[in-house]
């Protein structure tokens, strides 16, 4: 069957506006019965193979998605924390720590627990001058294993 069909297009609108009651949260049976598809597990199977075939979303547009959603959510909940309602404050105050999670407004004010110890750390590990130069102790280079026991004090 081609692509530009009549009866193409009309499975290419249909799997278009199944999509968009998918991303806004429907079920399939909801969107079987909206959109004519003859079983829930039909219209799953044909999103699914829609959604392989097109091309995957990048967490960009993913990302972007649910701030719009989020801002959805807050826009009617806004307005009643405005009027003093505290279960709407508490509402609009999850939405936007979630959108502040998100966003990574979080971590940009919190300081990493151990960055002043990985970099001391590898400090230490990365330099490449021993502590203590076996030569300066040995007053020659260390040679063999006999220069080794002699610097450790070992005899066996």
């Amino acid at each position: 069957m081609a692509k530009d069909t009549p009866r193409a297009t009309a499975y290419a609108i249909r799997r278009t506006k199944a999509l968009r009651l998918r991303v806004q949260g429907h079920t399939y049976k909801d969107i079987a019965r909206v959109c004519g598809y003859t079983t829930p597990e039909r219209c799953k199977a044909d999103l699914t193979k829609e959604l392989r075939e097109s091309v995957r979303e990048t967490a960009d547009e993913l990302l972007e998605l649910e701030l719009i959603r989020l801002d959805a959510l807050l826009r009617p909940v806004l307005k009643k924390a405005k009027a003093g309602d505290l279960w709407a404050v508490d509402r609009a105050l999850t939405i936007m720590e979630r959108r502040s999670k998100f966003l990574g407004l979080d971590a940009a004010q919190r300081p990493d627990d151990y960055s002043q110890f990985d970099r001391w750390l590898s400090g230490i590990v990365d330099d490449p001058e021993p502590v203590i130069d076996p030569e300066d102790v040995l007053g020659k280079p260390v040679q063999d294993l006999e220069d080794y026991d002699e610097l450790t004090g070992d005899d066996d």
